[in-house]
């Protein structure tokens, strides 16, 4: 029996992963800025609650030992299997806890690894990502909520409370302190968690996009490669410039620059646009945005921009359309290099 507790979420997982593969298409390009030690990398590590870190630490190893198709299979059976245990830990736990207070041979059975078992795999799937929320809410009520069911629970009830809760607030305490550091901001990976954020999504997972096209008599933006897509901003920008640099923009740019070897392009999880002009003094910028739509509304870019896709900014000139990419060009004042040399012609 204790065998079938271990092999039931192995088998599962490997169910899954054949299934659905990696449950975050993103992993791969995050986890190549890891490896490569980039700003952008540490960044995308800690940086949103929907792509959360702990997925990311799991599939590193294997991305750095294997070739890219190797280290996808693999990292998929893990995190499934681990998805699987995980929730089955905290059921189990829940479950253990909440009888925790039967009477066996005339005394209350108290069993607090349960409740240690139970908080331990919230604070786990909470470094998971958002997804999640739902079961981790509901077992940070109910641990608490059990302990005042029963007078013996009920005499330690504020120690039961810190047990339960202490996991979870370690983990979110962890994942601020790492915001603040790598981004300067505490809040940072819960700031897309907004009103409109999730309106939007909510919005684009319910409507047939197909037929909302159709009736509208829009055309849809056609699928093109991920090479293709680079290959087109590639030839774009250098027929404007031999000097530019294109910033992909969030975590739909790291799995678009995943395997790039060009180096024009730089993923950007963070807009600044002074800082960049500065920091790329001389050469003329470029912004690739992803279409907000579904999971790409919780960019920071979109959070911190709302209408720059549609609209723009006073820094900012449309450029052209690469299906579901557009790029902008950064207006920039001119370098005094430059003024000399307009000056000498």
């Amino acid at each position: 029996m204790s065998k079938l507790r271990y092999l039931i979420p192995l088998v599962l997982g490997y169910i899954l992963a054949v299934r659905f593969g990696v449950p975050d298409g993103t992993l791969a390009g995050i986890c190549q800025e890891l490896i490569a030690g980039s700003t952008q990398g540490r960044q995308a590590l800690v940086g949103s609650c929907w792509h959360a870190p702990l997925p990311t630490l799991i599939y590193l190893p294997f991305a750095w030992l294997c070739s890219p198709t190797t280290a996808a299979q693999l990292a998929a059976i893990v995190l499934w299997w681990f998805y699987v245990a995980t929730i089955s830990g905290l059921l189990t736990g829940l479950v253990g806890w909440s009888v925790c207070g039967m009477k066996v041979g005339g005394r209350i059975v108290n069993s607090p690894t349960h409740l240690v078992k139970a908080a331990s795999c919230a604070a786990l799937l909470l470094l998971c990502g958002i997804y999640f929320l739902i079961p981790i809410a509901l077992t940070l009520v109910l641990l608490p909520l059990v302990a005042l069911f029963h007078e013996e629970t009920r005499r330690r009830f504020f120690a039961w409370v810190l047990l339960g809760w202490l996991p979870t607030l370690y983990a979110v305490g962890v994942w601020m302190l790492m915001n603040m550091l790598v981004l300067g901001d505490a809040l940072f990976c819960f700031r897309s968690v907004r009103t409109e954020t999730l309106t939007q999504l909510r919005q684009d997972l319910a409507r047939p996009q197909s037929r909302e096209t159709e009736e509208a008599g829009v055309v849809p933006p056609v699928q093109i490669p991920p090479a293709e897509i680079l290959s087109n901003v590639a030839a774009c920008v250098q027929a404007e410039t031999p000097y530019g640099r294109v910033f992909v923009e969030g975590y739909a740019g790291l799995r678009l620059l995943e395997g790039n070897q060009n180096p024009m392009f730089t993923a950007n999880l963070d807009l600044h646009i002074t800082d960049l002009k500065y920091a790329y003094k001389g050469q003329r910028l470029f912004l690739l945005l992803p279409r907000p739509e579904y999971l790409t509304w919780t960019e920071s870019v979109y959070w911190r921009y709302p209408k720059i896709y549609k609209l723009g900014l006073e820094r900012l000139i449309f450029l052209k359309d690469f299906g579901l990419w557009r790029l902008f060009e950064v207006v920039q004042a001119p370098t005094r290099e430059q003024l000399d040399a307009w000056g000498d012609r």
